[in-house]
């Protein structure tokens, strides 16, 4: 049916005409017109909705043969393939093998490092021959082959553990697809996208190897088929081969299955694999009750032994009570993270403990979690006392309404703090939290990012936080994306404010606002960006004075540091006078890299 569609959608289209549709081709960077990209789309879409013969015999042109024409056909097919015993005979009929036999062949039959490595002499073979795990990972991980001979850009092994590790949290995207990436990059700016993924513990490092990325695969891969497996012997064997190979571990909590010993194997993992610096612990299953005892031994065997771990992910786990039992056996945190998780009262407690008394702390990441406001006060005092703290992300937490604003009025006097990510909450039509915030911007003399997406509705800001975000020296960039147009008052603001930084040598140079403007309200951003002297005493001055002042105090001139202007999805009919604005704002207006 697919190709079907494509002879008659698009070769038939062109008139059967190769030149001319690789002419097409090459102009667009491979791309069809959008006609022809819509029209494909609804035949694909027609594809998806067959249900029966009828249906499939119209898309693909051909007569519909009627029920006796149908039996004969079938009847063919299943002579055909007692013949050529597709399925068996009739003595030996082929059955799909058992789960745990399915298991064992995905030991057997495909490259791991089981396969090289010695038991007796604790060795594993080919260990410094880097190129031989490459071309391993090509044979054995599909998406790695897929990405390493279809991909513009040359991958290294750090990008596709940070790849896996991405698609088992948050499951696989279309953006993950190599010519998605390569236009993103090629005909938008990333830089918004960046700043987003800022962060300070970095799970790989610029030279982690082929085989450090196999033996971290492989391992997961076997993980996830053990409890079904059962053997012993293999997991010992596999646990001597990875010792001191993988730094970050994806540890998936799942059912016993049919392991008599329960979930002992845990234990067994945490306690010998004290090189690992980075545990992401998933519990889509549920389980992390069941398997806490475990847990709890194996993390103090892995404290005991030596291990020291820098960075926490919880994803989708339950905490139950006695978190603390786990997480006080890290006193090297560097970085908590939580996705699809939710934080009992006790692990609020736990966590605001350990930014309290952890002095290496500097990253807090509790976007998509689940947790109320009283809990999030108990998180809050230990923002208070995590003088390293660097990095705040709250995203996708819309529960919290009270919660959020002490967290940020203790982080305003932490001198490290440089980035704070609030998108996806209540922030609009929250007074608190906008106080909480001008007092942030206000206050911090290290605050560098601010991202504010889908926050409701931004206009209720308050006149004090441009105030606060005109006088700012140490802000890089604003992010404030919304689905509600601006206001022309907060627009006006907005544009004032970023010119008041500008005069006044702040460092302001990124401000994302997209689907923000309409073609007024960006009239009202751009004409606040000209702001004269009186303009000044106004809004940091004294009224009176200004009030006295004439000449060239009231000629307002241009000032804006902006080289990032991000007004993508905006309302804004140009129609060709960008360039005009462009012309008209020379020399200092900054390029315009995101419409």
């Amino acid at each position: 049916m697919l190709m079907k569609q494509l002879n008659t959608e698009i070769f038939e289209h062109y008139g059967k005409d190769f030149e001319k549709l690789n002419e097409l081709l090459d102009a667009r960077y491979c791309r069809l017109t959008n006609e022809d990209e819509s029209r494909f789309k609804y035949h694909i879409e027609e594809i998806f909705e067959v249900k029966n013969f009828l249906k499939y015999y119209l898309i693909v042109g051909s007569d519909v043969p009627d029920k006796e024409t149908l039996a004969k056909r079938l009847k063919t097919a299943v002579k055909n393939s007692a013949e050529k015993k597709y399925h068996g005979d009739e003595k030996n009929l082929n059955e799909i093998p058992t789960i745990d036999l399915q298991s064992q062949e995905l030991i057997h039959n495909k490259p791991t490092l089981l396969k090289y490595w010695d038991e007796k002499r604790q060795l594993l073979d080919k260990d410094t021959d880097d190129a031989f795990w490459k071309k391993l990972c090509i044979e054995r991980f599909k998406w790695i082959r897929q990405r390493v001979h279809h991909s513009y850009d040359k991958l290294t092994p750090k990008d596709f553990a940070e790849m896996s590790d991405h698609n088992r949290i948050y499951g696989p995207s279309k953006d993950d697809d190599p010519q998605r990436e390569y236009n993103k990059e090629k005909f938008k700016n990333p830089h918004f996208d960046t700043i987003q993924k800022h962060k300070v513990f970095h799970e790989y490092a610029a030279g982690f190897t082929w085989l450090e990325l196999f033996a971290k695969l492989d391992f997961e891969e076997f993980l996830d088929v053990f409890p079904i497996l059962n053997n012993f012997k293999y997991l010992y064997d596999f646990i001597h081969a990875v010792k001191g190979r993988i730094k970050c571990l994806f540890l998936k909590i799942q059912s016993k299955r049919l392991l008599k010993s329960g979930y002992y194997f845990y234990m067994t993992i945490l306690s010998n694999l004290t090189d690992v610096e980075s545990l992401i612990i998933s519990d889509a299953d549920g389980c992390f009750a069941n398997a806490y005892k475990y847990l709890v031994k194996g993390v103090c065997n892995y404290h005991d032994n030596g291990g020291s771990l820098k960075k926490l992910f919880l994803h989708k786990v339950f905490t139950c009570n006695g978190f603390y039992k786990i997480i006080r056996n890290f006193p090297d945190l560097q970085a908590i993270e939580t996705y699809g998780s939710t934080l009992s009262s006790e692990a609020c407690k736990a966590i605001g403990k350990v930014l309290s008394d952890n002095k290496y702390m500097k990253e807090l990441d509790l976007s998509s979690t689940s947790y109320n406001d009283q809990m999030a006060k108990d998180i809050a005092d230990g923002l208070m006392r995590a003088k390293m703290m660097e990095v705040l992300k709250l995203k996708n937490t819309p529960g919290l309404v009270n919660g959020i604003s002490p967290m940020l009025y203790n982080l305003a006097f932490s001198p490290k703090i440089r980035f704070v990510d609030l998108s996806g909450c209540s922030v609009g039509g929250n007074a608190n939290v906008i106080e909480a915030l001008y007092k942030l911007i206000k206050i911090s003399g290290s605050m560098e990012h601010l991202v504010l997406n889908n926050c409701g509705n931004l206009s209720n800001m308050s006149h004090e936080f441009f105030v606060a975000l005109g006088e700012n020296k140490t802000l890089l960039s604003l992010q404030m994306d919304t689905s509600t147009k601006y206001t022309s008052d907060f627009a006006s603001k907005l544009g004032k404010a970023c010119a008041m930084n500008a005069k006044k040598k702040g460092l302001l140079n990124t401000l994302s606002c997209k689907g923000g403007f309409d073609n007024s309200t960006f009239s009202y951003f751009v004409s606040s960006l000209y702001i004269s002297e009186q303009d000044h005493e106004y809004m940091y001055g004294d009224s009176t004075s200004a009030n006295k002042m004439s000449g060239e105090d009231l000629e307002r001139k241009l000032h804006c540091n902006l080289i990032h202007l991000n007004i993508e999805s905006s309302s804004i009919p140009f129609n060709g006078s960008i360039h005009e604005l462009k012309r008209r704002l020379k020399p200092n207006w900054p390029d315009l890299v995101k419409i």
